[in-house]
């Protein structure tokens, strides 16, 4: 993952309520943060209120998942990285969409082996904010988690 100074320092200054400079993407909006699509095709995490803690800890925890020999062969965790001059997150870029099916309340898809099941699967092995709007499903039917929330590595 190439990051460069510059693309840190206009993403250090994108705010959800500001428009969206030519050439980067909102990607969509948590509770805390908004997600950027750089024109370096990278993901670019910023904090609403100046609070780093998420995407400090949220990196720290893919660097722990992505050490894990336990996970399964349809998972995977983007590379992050945090950059602390900046409080930024960035994140590898995989295409894929929402998954079809909702954790509370049913299947949609007719998979046999549908999101609702690998959840199960994630929360586990300790994905800490297993919600539909942080997984993309891959064309080849991988789960990429987008967001691993901010548990502590140490019990992930």
């Amino acid at each position: 993952m190439r990051i460069s100074q510059e693309n840190l320092e206009v993403a250090s200054k994108l705010s959800r309520n500001l428009p969206t400079p030519r050439g980067w993407k909102r990607l969509g909006a948590g509770s805390s943060r908004t997600a950027y699509l750089g024109p370096d095709g990278l993901v670019y995490k910023v904090s609403s209120w100046g609070d780093y803690f998420q995407s400090k800890n949220e990196a720290k925890v893919v660097w722990a998942w992505r050490k894990r020999n336990d996970l399964p062969e349809w998972c995977v965790i983007p590379r992050a990285y945090f950059h602390a001059e900046t409080g930024v997150e960035v994140m590898e870029y995989f295409e894929g969409s929402q998954p079809p099916c909702d954790q509370y309340f049913g299947c949609s898809c007719g998979q046999a082996v549908c999101w609702r099941l690998r959840i199960r699967d994630l929360v586990k092995l300790g994905w800490a904010d297993p919600q539909t709007a942080n997984a993309l499903l891959t064309r080849d039917g991988r789960v990429v988690l987008i967001d691993m929330g901010c548990n502590d590595p140490d019990v992930t």
